[in-house]
């Protein structure tokens, strides 16, 4: 993960490795101390995949639902009772724009309708932070090369696609709290 001001890897350390209280909001933490405009992610229950949000306050945060929806959250409703870390940092200059845009997107249909591959939290988080132009997803794109590589290597008989239909089943059930 580097120091809070660094730019991301593509896939940020997990919680426990080289984490600190800015790093990281524990579960059951009474404190956050991400700031605005802070790219943060959760981990769904049973998948390798994260929930992804931008912090619009120390208490307040932004994301995209598959409901198609773009709310404003507490930082303990969006945590679903996990670990929330750090993705990316902005430059101080960066933050406000930041948490503007994602705040411009509450209460509108802009973004468009939820899409586990094509349009997701991930997605939403990236246009946050970097423009229309920049919107992508790195667990979609490591799903992608995992699956391919499964497949090329017969490691994975359902393919790309039951790779892709199982990760959407697991933010489902992780969304409704089943």
């Amino acid at each position: 993960m580097g120091d809070a001001n660094s730019k991301p890897t593509e896939e940020p350390t997990a919680p426990h490795a080289q984490s600190s209280i800015l790093d990281t909001f524990f579960k059951g933490q009474s404190e956050c101390r991400f700031k605005r405009g802070d790219h943060i992610r959760r981990p769904i229950r049973d998948s390798t995949l994260h929930h992804h949000g931008i912090c619009v306050s120390q208490n307040d945060v932004i994301s995209f639902y598959n409901e198609s929806q773009i709310i404003k959250e507490t930082i303990k409703e969006f945590s679903q009772g996990e670990n929330i870390e750090l993705v990316y940092r902005p430059s101080e200059d960066e933050l406000e724009e930041i948490a503007s845009r994602a705040e411009a997107y509450l209460n509108s249909q802009d973004f468009g309708t939820y899409n586990v591959v094509l349009n997701n939290c991930e997605h939403f988080a990236s246009v946050c932070l970097k423009g229309e132009a920049h919107k992508s997803s790195q667990q979609v794109q490591r799903v992608a090369r995992t699956t391919a590589i499964g497949a090329v290597t017969g490691g994975i008989a359902a393919g790309p696609i039951g790779a892709i239909m199982g990760a959407a089943e697991a933010f489902r059930k992780d969304v409704k709290g089943e």
